[in-house]
């Protein structure tokens, strides 16, 4: 699981996957914990990616 998410926000992010393993542990975690989360981004557009991302990462909706 988190190496799929992993890959899916490296894709988003236009960075490498070992790159948002060293940064993003705490967007992973939570996606892991929360699937329905994760399939939101997945499915999301560039704005609802971007919204669930730095709401997890910053902890705030921008």
């Amino acid at each position: 699981m988190k190496s799929n998410i992993a890959h899916a926000l490296a894709e988003f992010l236009e960075v490498f996957p070992y790159q948002v393993l060293a940064w993003d542990h705490k967007v992973i975690d939570h996606m892991v914990r929360n699937s329905e989360l994760f399939r939101n981004f997945q499915q999301g557009g560039s704005r609802a990616k971007w919204d669930i991302y730095s709401h997890i990462k910053y902890g705030s909706l921008m």
